[in-house]
């Protein structure tokens, strides 16, 4: 059953493409659909985490269990109330960075390159995780981490070899004196791609980190979420964020949002239970797949040979370089 539960949250993730991008071509700020994700995962998780606790606390208050009381009353006890300036930092990488920074990013990406790049391109993180992991927790590398890493860039360099190209086309004509008018929205589309890269790459080691100092994963969820939203706060405060015309969109957003990230990491979580680590991130390939098929179908984003060669190329290298942590 682990192994269903994993490709049935690979699946709610691949719908996220054919949400998230049919609402930018209709003229939907990215901005604004990033902020109200985070508006609802915050109000969601919330509702979830106070019912659980009321839950716990009605059933501790039958006499079930005096010790499960005393943490239901009280909290799960004094280490709960530690909290460092380090943690802070992580908290704030995970939320500001690597929700709303990242997230922004990865949305506003999809409108300079076709989504499946933006989508195959994010098997990237383990490379950034496994570095900055390197750095912060003094973890080692994994064996052989320079040949795969290498063989990562290779694929990601066929899968944006279009953009590539262009951007040498555009720096070379900028050196002359032709240099306006340039279309330079692909190189913009790889940028945006490698923030939100760097941005849950990051969020990976810091969430980590936050676990090994005893908080919960709703607790890391929830913090993240609610520091995310705080970074984006100012965006309606200012009067600067495009509010959208009509209805439909709030439910479309919110159908996104149950759809791939509620159900989904509910789904990934539960299949993790039962599942190796390393079984778990091979399973992970079949989401990019899965997006490039139903982007393909359903909204016409199409690749070409190099790009899908490049990005299996991505995916195996990724995978292989994940199974030897």
């Amino acid at each position: 059953m682990g192994v269903l539960f994993i490709l049935l949250a690979s699946l709610c993730w691949a719908l996220d493409g054919p949400i998230r991008y049919p609402l930018l071509t209709q003229g939907i700020d990215s901005s604004f659909i990033v902020f109200l994700e985070h508006t609802y995962l915050l109000f969601i998780i919330f509702l979830i985490v106070i019912f659980e606790k009321f839950w716990r606390k009605k059933v501790a208050s039958h006499g079930s269990d005096d010790k499960g009381m005393a943490q239901a009353t009280n909290g799960t006890g004094k280490d709960e109330f530690r909290f460092s300036l380090l943690d802070g930092v992580a908290f704030f990488v995970i939320g500001a960075l690597g929700s709303a920074l990242a997230t922004l990013a990865f949305t506003r990406a999809f409108l300079f390159l076709n989504p499946s790049q933006v989508i195959l391109l994010q098997k990237l993180q383990p490379l950034v995780a496994f570095g900055l992991a390197h750095f912060w927790l003094k973890e080692r590398l994994p064996k052989q981490f320079i040949p795969w890493a290498i063989l990562c860039a290779l694929g990601a360099l066929l899968v944006a070899h279009q953009e590539i190209v262009q951007g040498f086309h555009i720096f070379t004509q900028s050196l002359g004196e032709n240099s306006e008018g340039l279309d330079q929205r692909g190189m913009v589309g790889l940028m945006l791609t490698f923030i939100a890269v760097v941005g849950w790459g990051s969020s990976t080691v810091f969430g980590k980190y936050l676990g090994t100092r005893g908080f919960a994963p709703k607790e890391i969820m929830f913090g993240r979420f609610a520091t995310g939203f705080l970074a984006l706060l100012p965006l309606p405060l200012s009067g600067n964020l495009p509010m959208a015309p009509w209805g439909l969109v709030y439910g479309k957003i919110l159908l996104m949002v149950s759809i791939s990230g509620l159900l989904g990491m509910f789904l990934y979580y539960k299949g993790l239970k039962s599942l190796p680590a390393k079984l778990t991130g091979i399973l992970e390939m079949s989401y990019p797949l899965m997006a490039v098929i139903i982007n393909w179908a359903l909204i016409g984003t199409r690749l070409d040979i190099l790009q899908l060669l490049g990005g299996l190329l991505l995916m195996g290298a990724s995978s292989m370089l994940q199974r030897k942590v």
